[in-house]
């Protein structure tokens, strides 16, 4: 069995931890936190913590994910990489802005978007998208 170690910190929050990663098994565990943020210090357990900051990274990314999938034209376009492979990105000129507050596991991410000018349908159709995915109050777009 080999065992690999990897320090992480999310840009979720200021929590560091090291994970520890079998190559045998494929799977992932918590060795230990480094250092634990405010937000997340009234979380009693390593394992609960660990959750916690995945599911707010998660909802971080996949909130992102379904806002370009519902606003394509509005949000995204294709880029080319050097070889020659296409990928969907946000426009040049537009940025995904972010923040939590609260603590423990009921943090609320708060999301908008620089360098566009969203309808008010158009955030309407995002706040549904996020209540339907992450639960009512989770996720706020501005």
């Amino acid at each position: 069995m080999v065992i690999n170690q990897q320090r992480w910190q999310h840009d979720t929050c200021q929590c560091v931890y090291i994970e520890n990663y079998n190559t045998d098994t494929d799977t992932f565990s918590i060795n230990h936190f480094e250092v634990i943020c405010s937000p997340h210090s009234s979380i009693s357990d390593d394992t609960t913590r660990y959750n916690t900051l995945v599911n707010d990274n998660k909802r971080k990314n996949f909130f992102l994910d379904s806002a370009m999938t519902s606003l394509p034209t509005q949000l995204t376009q294709n880029f080319t990489r050097e070889d020659g492979s296409t990928f969907i990105g946000l426009k040049n000129n537009i940025k995904y802005n972010f923040t939590f507050s609260g603590t423990g596991q009921s943090r609320v991410l708060t999301v908008s978007f620089t360098g566009i000018t969203l309808t008010t349908q158009q955030k309407n159709t995002l706040q549904s998208l996020a209540n339907q995915k992450f639960g009512v109050g989770k996720v706020v777009i501005q």
